[in-house]
């Protein structure tokens, strides 16, 4: 699962260019601002092709005429290009691929609307490859994070409201619950599927969760109140699952309302430090949540028998280092990594618990890692990686594995180092290494890239 394209590409596509100034025009003023340089207006100039942050110019020009009218559109293709040398069932290769285009709308921008900051979102997704996990491998969390939903679908269709001088954000209509719930955006720095989106172990311990996580979405509703230069925020969603929503025959456009795995439940609470542009405080992230689902799952070892099923987590988010305090770097994303994000070593954790262990795969599942932005003097926009996922599996789903006569490893582990090699402000290119350990199988080492471009 690649970040979906709200919280990822809308960020790219409206910060490289502000007013006509290219990113670095922009710092270059900061820096002289803070140095107590007269500073000078910078001239109004189209960049060049290779500084502006679409492989096709502004959508061929008429990026700012569309964005006049309310409507800004956002796209990007991605290609994991993956195999395992060493290892695993057996070697080989396995390209995926990913293309998406969000469009959002806000009609305040065109007309007087009754409510005003209201936004309109839609977004496609087209996916085609295959799994090197399951073809050669044999592991659980997949190497490639773009496999899954190989087909043409449409993912969101909502309706975004804003209330109380934007303090308040309503959500309705076709979504994902993970783009909101258990997402930072420091996951998918990563291209193993066990981290990037959210943790993966929480999938395998409640698997009505997949019809509601991107690239497959369900009718749902979302809140989240965050008060004007407040730290702390709260949110809260109900999402409706049925099992057909997956489905590559319905292209996403399964629209009824046969609810047959129920409804699920998230809330969480987030608290944010020195997040102001220009705070010399080191910023920090720190989430905890719950979720619960009334699918039924069957119970290990009980025939027949089902139950429903939940959990908790917690995230942690903390920038460690900056070398850099200068007014142009503290200007600079936050909690972004890439294009435009402050310089610096960040670390984070997740632990996600579903302890039942009757009906939980994994009833603890832990990741985290370490990113370095700007490690290299001159390369502010590449980022260095490592990162780990490790889940154990559950007493009862061992013993039921064994008496089928099938593989039951208590754990499985891998560790993924890669390093994110900015070439323009569309396009990046991610080598990438992964040692998957799994007790019921020979360790395999995967070797690969990642690549992607906005357009």
């Amino acid at each position: 699962m690649v970040l979906p394209l709200g919280a990822s590409l809308a960020v790219r596509a409206n910060d490289w260019v502000r007013h006509g100034r290219t990113w670095r025009q922009e710092q270059a003023a900061i820096a002289a601002a803070a140095s107590g340089e007269t500073p000078v207006p910078p001239k109004v100039s189209t960049p060049s092709y290779w500084e502006q942050g679409h492989l096709f110019g502004d959508w061929l020009g008429l990026g700012p005429a569309m964005r006049t009218n309310g409507v800004v559109l956002a796209g990007d293709f991605t290609t994991d290009l993956l195999g395992n040398p060493v290892g695993g069932l057996s070697q080989g290769f396995a390209p995926a691929t990913s293309l998406g285009l969000q469009l959002q709308w806000t009609p305040g921008e065109l007309w007087t609307v009754p409510l005003p900051d209201t936004e309109f979102v839609t977004s496609m997704i087209w996916r085609t490859g295959e799994n090197l996990s399951a073809e050669h491998i044999g592991n659980l969390f997949t190497v490639a994070q773009l496999y899954g939903g190989e087909n043409l679908r449409l993912y969101e269709f909502l309706l975004r409201q804003y209330l109380f001088d934007r303090q308040l954000e309503l959500q309705i209509g076709r979504q994902g619950a993970f783009d909101q719930f258990l997402a930072f955006p420091i996951f998918c720095n990563y291209v193993n599927n066990g981290t990037c989106g959210s943790p993966k172990g929480t999938y395998f311990s409640i698997p009505a969760f997949g019809q509601t996580v991107y690239p497959t979405s369900s009718w749902g509703a979302f809140a989240k109140w965050k008060g004007t230069d407040e730290p702390w925020y709260l949110q809260a969603g109900g999402y409706l699952l049925d099992s057909d929503n997956g489905a590559n025959d319905t292209h996403g456009l399964n629209w009824t309302f046969d609810v047959d795995l129920g409804a699920a439940a998230m809330a969480q609470a987030g608290y944010m430090t020195h997040q102001a542009p220009g705070d010399p405080g080191l910023p920090g992230s720190y989430a905890i949540g719950g979720f619960y689902s009334e699918a039924g799952q069957p119970v290990f070892n009980e025939p027949g028998a089902v139950r429903s099923n939940g959990g908790g987590y917690l995230v942690l988010q903390q920038m460690l280092f900056r070398p850099d305090a200068s007014a142009a770097n503290l200007r600079r994303h936050r909690n972004l990594w890439g294009w435009g994000g402050q310089s610096g070593l960040t670390a984070f954790t997740v632990l996600v618990a579903t302890p039942d262990d009757s009906v939980s795969q994994f009833p603890f599942f832990m990741n985290g890692g370490l990113v370095y932005q700007g490690l290299i003097p001159g390369r502010p926009e590449d980022f260095l990686a490592f990162g780990f996922n490790w889940g154990g599996t559950g007493t009862s789903w061992q013993q039921q594995q064994t008496a089928l006569d099938l593989p039951s490893p208590a754990r499985e582990v891998v560790l993924e180092w890669n390093y994110r090699c900015s070439v323009t402000p569309f396009l990046y290119v991610q080598p990438d290494l992964q040692w998957v350990i799994n007790p019921s199988l020979p360790s395999a080492l995967v070797v690969g890239a990642q690549l992607s471009v906005v357009f």
